[in-house]
């Protein structure tokens, strides 16, 4: 009786083959899930984007009595985080804006102001091609011409 055992070794074989099949196929599963780092809820993290070119600055030079506008090189979204150093207190900030400050001295003497302005700049766009006038095209006049063709069934 050589069929009935010969079947179950098949039936056996067969068992294996799944088994071995679907742990492989899981162990594969785990592996690609767990190398994703999947995160629900839990730990959030907050990061701050830098637009623009970081700080910007400069050295302005005010004559006695003088009231000068100081513009960014790039405007900011509001205004902007203002740090001055100056020689002495007789230069102030008078205003301040997005896109500029306004500065005073109120001194006899010159005085030089070192700025840094730090914050979110606007996203400036920059043309890559500048537009032209369009070109209105004269209509050709066009001369009629009679065209023949060849094996269209009238006879003459």
């Amino acid at each position: 009786m050589q069929g009935p055992s010969a079947e179950k070794v098949r039936l056996r074989v067969r068992l294996i083959e799944r088994i071995v099949g679907i742990s492989c196929g899981t162990l594969f599963l785990a592996i690609c899930l767990g190398c994703m780092s999947l995160n629900f809820g839990g730990r959030t993290e907050v990061m701050t984007r830098e637009d623009g070119p970081g700080p910007q600055g400069g050295k302005v030079r005010l004559a006695c009595g003088e009231e000068l506008d100081v513009y960014y090189p790039l405007p900011y979204v509001s205004p902007p985080n203002l740090e001055t150093e100056r020689s002495s207190d007789d230069v102030r900030v008078v205003e301040q804006r997005a896109d500029h400050f306004r500065i005073q001295n109120t001194s006899l003497f010159s005085r030089e102001l070192t700025w840094t302005a730090r914050g979110v700049t606007q996203l400036t766009c920059v043309p890559t091609q500048t537009a032209r006038e369009p070109v209105l095209l004269k209509p050709v006049p066009s001369e009629t011409k009679r065209i023949s063709t060849v094996g269209s069934g009238s006879s003459e």
